[in-house]
């Protein structure tokens, strides 16, 4: 498969306030709230050690599609930028 370069460059990651993007209501609908597991602490623990390794992905109207543990999680140790793909 040939990607275009339009389609790479769509796929950058740039850092955005992490207050500026939604957690999707529709992902508590569909996989529960996100509680404080250990899971969830782990996870924050290590973005807390080595940031955040991959990129949450929003839509154009900054909802989140797919990141919402790591949202969560960045969320919890207090950072305030993330990397995103939109």
């Amino acid at each position: 498969m040939i990607i275009s370069r339009a389609h790479k460059k769509r796929q950058r990651s740039v850092q955005r306030a992490i207050d500026s993007i939604l957690p999707s209501p529709e992902n508590d609908q569909i996989y529960g709230t996100i509680g404080r597991d250990n899971d969830l602490i782990d996870l924050a623990n290590d973005i807390a050690k080595n940031g955040l390794l991959e990129a949450i992905v929003i839509t154009e109207d900054h909802f989140i599609v797919s990141g919402h543990r790591r949202y969560a999680a960045a969320k919890l140790v207090g950072v305030e930028t993330v990397p995103v793909v939109c």
